[in-house]
């Protein structure tokens, strides 16, 4: 460690006294942006999407409608879609950890359900078909496509601290 380390970085300490080469990362300090304060702007994309999706299956417009009007939308196409056929397990393989969890979240959130099955990394959904295809798929889709995005932001911004500090 030199004395060109960025500002952000700080010794580790322990019990009050320096503890050598460690370097620990100090959030709030600096320039860097943190995973969290991005959050909020990528939930509110993903719950446009699910609005939209919602929209589209219900033929309302996306503009009016709120996230708790989407969930019940997408809830209610559910349980008329389980009525009127059966039940079939559909595999998504998602290679994003933040992608399964988002949509095992979303299966607990319409009543949809979703488990990994030993010796594979694919999520199993149980559900309708029309609802895996209709609105589950789509929404995932879009969903994946707004976290990609985000991913590849929080990359250039790295990258863009990295370069800035690297010393000239």
């Amino acid at each position: 460690v030199t004395d060109r380390s960025p500002a952000f970085w700080r010794p580790a300490t322990r019990r009050g006294s320096p503890a050598g080469r460690r370097w620990t990362y100090s959030p709030g300090r600096g320039t860097v942006a943190r995973v969290s304060d991005a959050l909020p702007e990528l939930l509110e994309l993903l719950l446009r999407a699910e609005i939209e999706i919602a929209a589209q299956l219900t033929g309302r417009d996306a503009t009016g409608m709120s996230t708790a009007d989407a969930v019940r939308a997408l809830d209610d196409f559910g349980h008329v879609a389980t009525q009127r056929e059966p039940i079939v397990e559909t595999d998504f393989t998602l290679d994003d950890p933040m992608l399964q969890g988002i949509l095992a979240t979303l299966c607990a959130r319409y009543g949809a359900g979703v488990q990994r099955k030993p010796r594979r990394r694919a999520l199993t959904v149980s559900a309708p078909r029309t609802f895996v295809q209709s609105a589950l798929h789509p929404l995932i889709v879009r969903m994946g496509a707004h976290v990609e995005a985000w991913h590849h932001a929080r990359i250039r911004a790295l990258v863009t601290m990295i370069e800035e500090s690297t010393p000239r």
